[in-house]
């Protein structure tokens, strides 16, 4: 009959602790994504980021492209991930049942916010697997109101295979 209680079961039992770890853990990859960035990309950036569970990751990409100058309006991030509480705790940046965690990320991610990245980043169920046909899929803008090579031109993928994957 504890609500508060009842909450904190269910976000344990599916999103325990153990999983997850924050902001900018792979600091290898964020070194690759650098690399590439400094390479002179410019123009919207369609990003991806697969199996991005509670969306740390996905805020960190954000971030990363804010301090290279992209504007919220400038880049596309979409998180997909199998699990319907996954969504809503990225979405949200909630955990209930991890309130350390849930400040830590709320705390990275304000400026964000407050700049109007979240106008930029989505999530959403989705089987990376099952994935729309590339005509379906967000695409990249020329900027001449067409479409270019109908692609991502960035997809992360961390953790889903035990490690950072680009």
């Amino acid at each position: 009959t504890d609500r508060g209680m009842l909450t904190d079961f269910l976000f344990a039992s599916f999103l325990p602790r153990r999983f997850y770890g924050g902001l900018r853990r792979y600091p290898e990859q964020q070194k690759f994504v650098t690399e590439w960035l400094e390479t002179g990309r410019r123009g919207t950036l369609y990003c991806l980021d697969a199996a991005c569970g509670t969306g740390e990751e996905t805020y960190g990409l954000a971030l990363l492209l804010s301090e290279h100058g992209f504007a919220p309006e400038d880049i596309q991030i979409k998180g997909w991930t199998l699990e319907p509480l996954e969504v809503w705790a990225a979405a949200h940046r909630r955990f209930p049942h991890d309130t350390r965690r849930e400040a830590l990320l709320r705390g990275a991610t304000s400026a964000l916010l407050q700049h109007g990245y979240d106008r930029c980043i989505s999530f959403c169920c989705q089987d990376i697997l099952k994935a729309p046909s590339p005509a379906n899929l967000p695409l990249k803008n020329t900027g001449r109101g067409g479409n270019e090579n109908n692609q991502f031109d960035l997809i992360l993928c961390n953790g889903l295979l035990g490690g950072p994957i680009i």
